[in-house]
């Protein structure tokens, strides 16, 4: 693999891991709204 294939998959593994905190975050404030 080249170095471009490595930071592309590096870019879509912090993408994903962004969207992942983000469900997490939103989901806590959901659980706050119910309780």
């Amino acid at each position: 693999m080249d170095a471009s294939g490595i930071l592309n998959e590096l870019a879509v593994l912090r993408a994903g891991a962004r969207n992942q905190k983000e469900r997490t975050r939103a989901s806590l404030i959901g659980m706050q709204l119910l309780f």
